[in-house]
């Protein structure tokens, strides 16, 4: 289809119309009466037409082809058969011959040159021109002159431009669609990894919240040793804290390893460990390996409270068959036994007896006395009488101790000596129970010592490392009271094992009823006190008594505002004071083993008593 015609620019109309009169021969001009369609080619025009390299064409006012040049040639070979043909002819679309035809009307009309293209027809060829018709004139003629410039390789290489841009098109929009696509996956997989990332920190925040949260240890250990995780229950256990992650356990705790527990069994192993500040606890461990890349999971839990509570239920059980055992013995054992010193009375009174007899009469005598202590001790043992506790100093309490006793150690020839403290303190006890557990302890030492040894009781303020040590947590101040012997001690099978020395019938002495200790530790535990034996075999022995330095006041008067609400207490009210939790204690230690909760939860009896903080030595 021929595109919009392009004019040249605007001029006189003169000039628009070539006059070529002077390009003829002058006879030709002159008469006008010459066929210029014959004669053109011999004219000098004709020949400046002919040598042009690009076909033309000459177009006469009727819209036929006048002329055409031999470059037509180039186009077709029958290119002389559109001669004498209608210029519309020459286009095949029929709308390109009604843009021709009005193409030559604005050329002959306006007198301007018109240019235009389209599909044009010139013997069997067609290619794609582009038309550049110009008015000329011969002498009155009027022609127009038409210039054909073949477009077909660049209409052509135009199509395939234009092919090729559509499928460029085509390509850049599926290369679009598909990157947005990619884009819109990779959009979906960022926004999955965002959501998986945030439910794995969710997760790990879970597991480490559990994971730190646990009640017990738990240690992850590498191939070589190494600590990889612990937990804060397991650094809490084992007084450490989280440098030890990347250092081997026997850096930091020697006694603590491995080796053996039973990294293939379930069934829980118990193992001593001494801490870094040189406490001994008992824990419980289960490990288990990771065979992929050779861990082990140790998980442990510090069981001596435990076991304390077992020891001691253990020994209330025991208290508790004493108790019945001597309930039913003590009168058939107590009549027989008055019946014996009333006759052993009447004899030494009214018999003259021999040196021989006197001597058995005294033996017999003895031996009666013992056997009346022992069923005494069995009955304080099965009943004890609950403590009417007071303040009062140690030093006088001692004094007294001292008196009761310097006569049994002069005739066994045992040096008996106090040892005073730079400053007396006082503190809250039963004076008569407390010195019944004093004798009981000065007389095992007397049984223990020979001739020349020395027994020493006094008194000493815990400083504040020692008090951290035995009963950490405790905000008050601590007094020992203790009696040391420089006797044989204990033999090494029971120093060794602390629980067994305060068991009931456990004793060295062949006579003994093995009572005295756990008596006194019963006694000692009444009063908020806490008792403890130090001995090895041929060093002596040295058991002391830790008790609260008096600094609170009666508990009736001590609640006031306080958190602990102390109204609805079965104590408090009977006015009894101090070691309230001593008539609670016997409702409830000897069938538990061990004070009611309500008492260690009393911020009256954690200031009293030193038994919620005692690190107990029983459990080895």
């Amino acid at each position: 289809m021929l595109e919009k015609e392009r004019s040249a620019t605007t001029c006189p109309e003169d000039t628009q119309t070539l006059r070529i009169d002077s390009l003829f021969t002058k006879d030709v001009t002159s008469t006008g009466s010459f066929d210029i369609r014959g004669d053109i080619w011999a004219s000098t025009f004709g020949k400046v037409v002919q040598a042009l390299p690009v076909p033309a064409l000459l177009i006469d006012e009727y819209h036929r082809v006048f002329a055409c040049n031999e470059a037509c040639s180039k186009i077709s070979q029958q290119y002389e058969e559109v001669i004498g043909a209608p210029f519309d002819g020459l286009f095949p679309d029929p709308a390109m011959r009604e843009r021709s035809e009005e193409l030559l009307k604005q050329v002959f009309s306006k007198r301007a040159v018109r240019v235009g293209e389209g599909m044009l027809e010139i013997g069997e060829s067609r290619i794609w021109a582009r038309i550049t018709c110009r008015p000329i004139r011969i002498l009155d003629l009027r022609l127009v002159f038409l210039v054909i410039e073949d477009l077909s390789l660049e209409k052509k290489q135009l199509s395939e431009n234009i092919r090729l841009r559509e499928e460029l098109e085509i390509r850049v929009e599926q290369r679009t669609a598909d990157l947005r696509e990619s884009n819109e996956r990779l959009r979906q997989a960022v926004e999955e990894e965002r959501r998986s990332k945030e439910a794995l920190n969710r997760s790990e925040a879970l597991l480490s919240q559990v994971f730190n949260n646990m009640n017990s240890g738990v240690l992850v250990v590498g191939r070589n040793g190494e600590v990889q995780l612990a937990n804060r229950s397991a650094l809490s256990f084992l007084r450490l804290d989280a440098t030890i992650i990347g250092k081997t356990l026997n850096e930091a705790l020697p006694d603590f390893g491995i080796t053996g527990i039973d990294r293939s069994s379930h069934d829980q192993t118990e193992a001593r460990v001494t801490l870094r500040d040189g406490a001994s606890r008992l824990f419980g461990f289960t490990a288990a390996r990771v065979e992929a890349d050779d861990r082990t999971v140790i998980v442990f839990r510090d069981i001596t409270d435990a076991v304390e509570r077992r020891e001691r239920q253990r020994r209330a059980e025991e208290l508790a068959l004493v108790g019945e055992m001597i309930s039913r013995l003590s009168h058939e054992i107590r009549n027989p036994l008055a019946s014996i010193v009333v006759g052993l009375k009447t004899l030494e009174r009214g018999t003259q007896l021999s040196t021989d007899q006197g001597n058995i009469l005294q033996l017999i005598s003895g031996e009666v006395d013992c056997l009346a202590r022992t069923v005494n001790q069995l009955l304080e043992a099965a009943r004890p009488s609950v403590p009417s506790p007071k303040p009062i100093y140690i030093e006088p309490l001692l004094e007294r101790c001292m008196d009761a006793n310097s006569l049994p150690a002069v005739r066994r020839g045992v040096r008996l000596e106090i040892v005073r403290a730079s400053a007396s303190v006082a503190v809250v006890v039963d004076d008569r129970a407390m010195l019944r557990v004093l004798g009981s302890l000065i007389q095992n030492a007397l049984d223990a010592c020979s001739k020349g040894d020395l027994i020493s009781i006094g008194w000493r303020e815990l400083d504040k490392a020692r008090r951290a040590e035995l009963v950490p947590g405790f905000s008050g101040r601590v007094v020992g009271i203790f009696v040391d012997d420089s006797g044989p001690g204990i033999p090494d099978e029971l120093s060794v094992d602390q629980s067994r020395v305060f068991k009931a019938f456990v004793s060295t002495k062949v006579s003994g009823s093995g009572l005295g200790l756990t008596v006194a530790r019963d006694i000692v535990e009444s009063h908020g006190g806490v008792i403890m034996v130090d001995s090895r075999s041929n060093r002596g022995t040295k058991v002391e008594i830790l008790l609260p330095i008096l600094e609170a006041i009666a508990c009736w008067d001590w609640h006031g505002d306080r958190a602990v609400d102390c109204t609805d207490c079965d104590v408090k009210p009977s006015g009894i004071g101090y070691c309230c939790w001593t008539l609670k204690g016997r409702a409830f230690h000897a069938a538990t083993g061990q004070w009611p909760e309500r008492c260690l939860n009393c911020g009256y009896y954690r200031s009293c008593s030193l038994t919620p903080f005692f690190r107990s030595r029983l459990v080895q």
